[in-house]
């Protein structure tokens, strides 16, 4: 992972951000955010093939309980401390 500098991203320094002008800053801030969201995307699609998988090879008994537990993660409840 890179050292972060300006604007919070890696490959931006704090000049570079300031050579562009206040459009120009927002459009590389949305193009940013897309790339992110596109990254986020992947990895969640890559969690859910692999989970998917996993989930397959359970037994019944055994996809109750995942079942059980990871209700409590996606609604909230272990997740409160974070």
């Amino acid at each position: 992972t890179k050292p972060m500098d300006g604007m919070g991203h890696p490959d931006m320094k704090k000049a570079d951000w300031a050579a562009l002008t206040t459009p120009q800053r927002l459009d590389k801030m949305r193009a940013m955010h897309e790339e992110h969201s596109q990254r986020m995307a992947q990895a969640m699609a890559r969690h859910t093939e692999a989970t998917k998988t996993f989930y397959a090879a359970l037994t019944e008994a055994q996809q109750k309980t995942f079942d059980e537990v990871t209700l409590k993660h996606m609604v909230g409840g272990a997740r409160r401390g974070h």
